[in-house]
């Protein structure tokens, strides 16, 4: 190999090696300057290759707390480059970010959860009286522009409650097992427990988050009068007494793809 190629690759070794070993507050500064930006870090410490930050925000609202996160070298021999992350505070997070060479951006080994409260706190247009927790077991997630296309893995809603005027209602838990369909995500929804008993599918489309849901829900002999009272709103029962709930739209945040 002749000596200018050689002298080439020590310096970007060095480099690199500069880079990774730099404390990632000093990048971050220097990469960010004065630049407005709608993403915003606080707190940094450690390096590229192994740090954490105190909080992350989006449009000035908190998304992560006490994120920490560590690059997994040898998954460069797979052509891929990944992240290990995890979040202590609400919302929690684990997992691992594959951002891929020759594919698309992935998440693995997901676990994750929190209050629905603050977790509808992030979408304003869709801001609901509803509170509970919710937690998910996702064995993979494929993302296109920020948004999932293809998941596959386990969502759990427990203690849902839907306040109506000044009385708070108790809705049960409930379960969905996601799985990915030739042109959608599939969402079997079942409930675990709880005065209503739901059962049905949603589904997640790719083409800007279009979604649908098809639901039979059912009330109990333990439903309130107000839950059983908001049934009939639904339309007419079948002949086991169950209400259809259809609806479609779009997800907050998102803009659906031009037909």
């Amino acid at each position: 190999m002749k000596p200018g190629k050689l002298i080439l690759i020590g310096v970007v070794v060095f480099v690199s090696t500069l880079i990774w070993q730099a404390p990632v507050a000093h990048l971050y500064g220097w990469v960010m300057g004065d630049r407005p930006s709608a993403v915003i870090a606080r707190g940094l410490s450690g390096t590229p290759w192994n740090g954490q930050a105190a909080a992350i925000s989006l449009d000035g609202k908190t998304v992560a707390q006490s994120l920490q996160w560590q690059f997994r070298p040898v998954q460069l021999l797979l052509g891929r480059f990944a992240v290990g992350i995890q979040s202590a505070a609400d919302p929690i997070f684990s997992g691992e970010l594959h951002l891929n060479f020759f594919g698309p951006i992935s998440l693995h080994e997901v676990r994750a959860g929190g209050s629905i409260a603050e977790l509808l706190s992030y979408f304003p247009n869709a801001a609901l009286p509803a509170d509970g927790q919710w937690r998910a077991q996702l064995q993979q997630v494929q993302l296109r522009q920020g948004f999932p296309v293809h998941a596959v893995g386990d969502l759990n809603i427990s203690g849902l409650s839907f306040k109506l005027g000044r009385n708070e209602n108790a809705l049960g838990s409930y379960s969905a097992v996601l799985s990915n369909q030739q042109d959608h995500i599939l969402a079997q929804i079942s409930t675990e427990q709880g005065p209503l008993n739901v059962e049905g599918r949603a589904r997640l489309f790719p083409d800007g988050l279009t979604y649908d849901v098809d639901l039979l829900l059912r009330a109990l002999p333990d439903a309130s009068p107000a839950v059983t009272n908001m049934l009939p709103t639904l339309g007419k029962p079948d002949r086991q007494g169950r209400y259809t709930l259809r609806h479609s739209g779009v997800m907050p945040g998102a803009a659906a793809a031009p037909t």
